[in-house]
């Protein structure tokens, strides 16, 4: 329900807005999932996208990516906590969300938000089976030139962690090897040189282990 409030209906009292999701679902127009989830029909969801002006569908779109970043950062931190089944089934509950936001994110050109929610939703992506999904976007926003040099470090490295994680090891290699020539100080220095190692070691190239050790 706050996910309504906040995407569909900001200017909305709470009771007035249950007053008219109650009438939606009474009507059946709109379906109340156990998971206390709202769907709407597809044939009802295209219908009402036609009713929209081009400025009121611009402005629910970026009401949407506000609140699915907002989501992604607040609840970033449970993804590292005993709150890991709760988070997961969190954001299996809004996929459909969570993937239109990204896909709304890059078309609008916004490649540093999009990589932040990847970012923030990482170990999503890495205990689902939605790897090539992940790997596709990340392809675009690197490929896309439009990334600032320490944000396309953040995203080659998600590429690489999201390849051992489907043991796609000699396809990883390249890529990380890509930021073996990062600055001493830079941040991501270390990181890089782990899964150097770690992918060199995983097919057994110990010259790469010895170099990089």
């Amino acid at each position: 329900f706050e996910q309504v409030l906040a995407i569909a209906l900001p200017h909305t009292p709470p009771e007035a807005a249950h007053a008219l999701m109650e009438s939606l679902i009474e009507a059946q127009l709109i379906l109340h999932t156990p998971a206390e989830r709202y769907r709407m029909l597809e044939v009802v969801r295209e219908y009402a996208q036609t009713l929209l002006t081009p400025t009121q569908r611009r402005t629910t779109q970026e009401r949407l990516c506000a609140w699915t970043l907002h989501e992604a950062t607040a609840r970033a931190p449970q993804a590292h906590t005993a709150e890991l089944p709760h988070w997961l089934a969190f954001w299996d509950s809004v996929r459909p969300v969570l993937l239109q936001t990204l896909t709304l994110l890059e078309a609008q050109g916004a490649h540093h938000q999009c990589l932040r929610l990847m970012h923030d939703t990482l170990r999503y992506w890495l205990l689902r089976p939605m790897h090539a999904d992940a790997l596709q976007r990340l392809a675009r926003l690197v490929e896309s030139g439009k990334l600032s040099a320490r944000a396309r470090v953040q995203a080659q490295l998600i590429r690489v962690r999201l390849l051992c994680k489907i043991e796609m090891f000699q396809t990883a290699l390249p890529l990380a090897l890509e930021l073996s020539t990062l600055d001493r100080r830079h941040s991501q220095r270390g990181s890089a040189l782990y899964w150097i190692v770690q992918t060199a070691f995983t097919i057994r190239d110990m010259s790469l282990v010895d170099r990089y050790w």
